[in-house]
């Protein structure tokens, strides 16, 4: 019943204020916000995912006030940083992400709520890869965010600066392993995107120090999905001297100090 009544909702303000072209109005955008964030944790259907993110479009479409815009990127990150999203609502909200930095993509908006938004992306879309997360889950989760991606990379004015400075930013967070999911998109995506590949490469440096202190380093069991999140980012930019200088020495020594882990997690 919670879901057919949040569904019928959703479709209703669908059709009521967020059809294609339509323009919200100042007044209804926060009490709209807020009732779509209020449903996210409660549609489960495609139909409704996709009615949500058009009323987040007629949103974007509707303000270039960037107070506007860093009141939702904000209220975005709070709600993909909770620690208890369910795989359903995690996945809901990697919907969300995209359609923010799609819009983004072909808007003038500062670079920083552009790597909030791909910050937050990074957190959903590791709890949409778990382990006990359907395989169509996952794979849907992977799609999205790689649309959102090429959104951004293919920008002539943001498309560079975008993949240096979101490699910089998510591999030095705190607590940052959580992030090689994304990472590894990153690199997937650059390696298919010649116009792109030189910005990845040039902070390389960034990602194999990420990975020899998150994963190579890590005191505890690395699960798979993050053990094996950059083999893009190895099998496109790490030479074997890449490899033998800068994480060779440190995984030998992982090995003597917890071979349990490196053994059972780092090495597949």
């Amino acid at each position: 019943m919670v879901h057919c009544n949040n569904s019928t909702l959703i479709h209703s303000l669908a059709n009521d204020y967020c059809s294609a072209g339509v323009l919200v109005s100042g007044e209804a955008r926060e009490p709209l916000l807020d009732l779509l964030f209020l449903t996210y944790p409660y549609y489960i259907d495609r139909p409704s995912r996709l009615a949500v993110q058009e009323c987040l479009r007629a949103i974007l479409r509707a303000t270039t006030d960037q107070e506007d815009l860093r009141r939702l990127v904000a209220r975005l990150q709070r709600e993909c940083t909770k620690s208890s999203l369910a795989p359903a609502s995690a996945f809901a909200l990697v919907g969300w992400c995209s359609t923010i930095l799609q819009h983004f993509s072909t808007a003038s908006i500062p670079l920083t709520l552009i790597l909030d938004v791909i910050s937050a992306h990074a957190k959903v879309l590791e709890l949409c890869l778990e382990q006990f997360v359907r395989p169509s889950v996952q794979r849907a989760a992977l799609r999205v965010t790689r649309r959102a991606l090429r959104a951004l990379f293919v920008s002539e004015n943001l498309g560079e600066e975008v993949v240096r400075e979101s490699i910089v930013r998510l591999t030095g967070e705190t607590r940052a392993q959580r992030n090689a999911p994304f990472i590894g998109v990153i690199s997937g995506v650059t390696a298919r995107f010649e116009s792109r590949k030189a910005a990845a490469e040039g902070v390389k440096t960034q990602v194999i120090t990420f990975y020899v202190k998150e994963v190579v380093s890590s005191r505890t069991a690395i699960p798979s999905h993050i053990a094996t999140a950059l083999s893009d980012f190895f099998a496109t930019y790490v030479t074997k001297d890449d490899f033998e200088k800068e994480v060779l020495p440190s995984l030998e020594k992982a090995i003597l100090r917890s071979p349990e882990i490196v053994l059972n997690g780092v090495i597949p």
